[in-house]
């Protein structure tokens, strides 16, 4: 299996579209006529889709009546397929699935279950038949639309779609087409693997949910909530100084351990903020202090999802604290002495006394 397959989602190429813009862009170019494949790789195992009704009764512990809510849907979902196949759009689906399932890939196998009977081509793929291709970054979560257009999906820290990045290169769009079809050929039959792996499980187990006051502590829990905004003010400040790369590619190397699927748009999101950072007047004191805080509330939910990645983003702090940075200024070691009744006041920088 050739390693760089996807090489052009790794860079963090394509055109960033925020999901209004996503969605009003796949309708246009799915309602043209030459769309003929609508192929989608999916890795994510876990994701939030509110506003589906089925998934908000499984995501509420009730199993039988998101079942129920699925199958609700076969006459829509027939009809939409129907209409499909009279166009000529052909379905594909890779879908990349870890063991054990997660419960939200269990709830999903089944809504591809309907699919897949309506006329879905969906395919399975065990993740560990790619781990070479996963050596740095788990596969893009791609949609190819045609021969034209192709999106990388990005989801935001709460795990829901936030937008996609677009791609329109013929030669990349023809190129993720072909390794496309290459992994899809590898996978097995939906049907297969349903009968074997999904239906003999018993309903997702459900931890009783937790009470106001544990969510609170969880997620408010202070040494996080500190480090959080630490981190957003270092963040920011050291955007417009000669320390920047350094700073952007330690956080982006701390979300690709933590979050791999999101680590490309948070290089972006990280562009984004530098360049509203430049843009902004002297007289524009605010700034700086929301562009802190958005990515105090970036880094807190990263913290709150993941907080075994507390400790290693300590030590990047650590790391680009000016007391510590290679550029900080050279130490200064000061000595004096008092006697009697007289004092001796010493600072590196500015000296400020306040007492009588």
């Amino acid at each position: 299996m050739n390693a760089s397959m996807f090489a052009c989602f790794r860079s963090g190429a394509g055109e960033v579209l925020q999901r209004p813009d996503y969605l009003a862009d796949f309708s246009r170019v799915y309602e043209s006529d030459d769309v003929h494949l609508l192929a989608k790789l999916e890795r994510g195992q876990t994701f939030k889709e509110p506003g589906t009704p089925s998934w908000e009764a499984f995501a509420s512990g009730d199993w039988t009546r998101a079942l129920r809510l699925i199958e609700d849907d076969r006459e829509s979902v027939a009809t939409y397929f129907r209409d499909a196949s009279q166009r000529g759009l052909t379905f594909r689906r890779l879908r990349v699935v870890e063991h054990p399932v997660t419960p939200y890939l269990q709830w999903e196998m089944n809504v591809l279950r309907l699919r897949s009977e309506l006329g879905e081509e969906i395919r399975v793929l065990d993740a560990g038949t790619i781990s070479d291709l996963e050596r740095d970054a788990h596969v893009p979560e791609v949609v190819i639309l045609g021969s034209s257009v192709m999106y990388a999906v990005i989801y935001d820290d709460d795990l829901k779609g936030a937008g996609a990045r677009r791609f329109t290169d013929p030669d990349q769009v023809r190129t993720t087409t072909r390794e496309f079809e290459a992994l899809y050929a590898q996978g097995e039959e939906f049907s297969e693997f349903f009968e074997r792996e999904i239906a003999p499980l018993e309903p997702p187990a459900f931890n009783s949910p937790p009470t106001a006051a544990a969510r609170r502590a969880r997620v408010m829990n202070a040494e996080l909530v500190a480090l959080a905004q630490s981190a957003g003010t270092t963040l920011v400040g050291l955007m417009a100084t000669d320390a920047w790369e350094r700073t952007r590619d330690g956080v982006v190397a701390l979300w690709q351990r933590a979050r791999p699927e999101r680590a490309d748009a948070v290089a972006a999101e990280l562009s984004n903020t530098r360049e509203d950072l430049a843009a902004s007047t002297d007289t524009d004191t605010d700034t700086e202090g929301e562009l802190a805080a958005e990515w105090e509330g970036r880094i807190r939910r990263l913290l709150t999802d993941q907080p075994q990645v507390a400790e290693e983003l300590q030590r990047l702090l650590d790391e680009l604290s000016p007391s510590t940075s290679p550029d900080a200024a050279a130490s200064v070691t000061q000595h004096a002495s008092a006697t009697g009744q007289s004092r001796v006041y010493q600072a590196g920088r500015d000296l400020h006394i306040t007492e009588p």
